[in-house]
């Protein structure tokens, strides 16, 4: 009986030990692609070309948006059908890290626009506190007394250094 075991063992550690040397020579891509490949077409492969290197993220298509998380920051784009290819089975996408950019078969990208950032500025807009017109009469009081001070306290400067340039010099001969 330990012998099935011994076997069991010996031949579990070599078939993940190569799984798992395989996923890190591909840059995590055998992992990602069973993922994309069990979804059955829910999730996309997206292949991201970094400044120094290419590496792979899960994407999933949700009301034409494709969102992503690269790293910490979630990310979403607008891809085309003609964006998609066909990978081993699997749909995947090509991205550019440095414009967040979709690139096209002839390496050429297309500038990506960031739908959460403009959904986040659109509401910090309509949230936005406007100032009605007691708030501008308010303002505009403070901004008077402030000029009024200011002027008060450049008119004793002025008196008091014709003050100090009057009184006798002490000490010269």
């Amino acid at each position: 009986m330990n012998d099935i075991f011994y076997f069991i063992i010996s031949y579990s550690i070599i078939f993940f030990g190569t799984f798992a040397l395989m996923d890190f020579l591909t840059s995590g891509l055998v992992m990602k692609f069973i993922i994309v490949k069990i979804s059955m077409g829910r999730k996309v492969l997206i292949q991201i070309h970094g400044i120094s290197r290419r590496y792979f993220r899960i994407g999933k298509i949700e009301e034409n948006l494709l969102n992503y998380k690269d790293g910490k920051i979630q990310k979403s784009l607008t891809p085309q059908k003609s964006d998609f290819t066909d990978f081993l089975g699997c749909k995947m996408v090509e991205l550019d890290s440095a414009t967040n950019g979709i690139v096209r078969a002839d390496f050429s990208t297309v500038e990506g626009s960031d739908p959460t950032v403009f959904d986040t500025m659109l509401h910090r807009i309509l949230t936005l506190k406007m100032m009605d017109a007691n708030m501008i009469k308010i303002i505009l009081i403070l901004l008077v007394v402030v000029v009024l001070g200011l002027g008060f306290v450049g008119f004793k400067i002025i008196s008091l250094e014709s003050i100090i340039s009057n009184i006798p010099k002490v000490g010269v001969v």
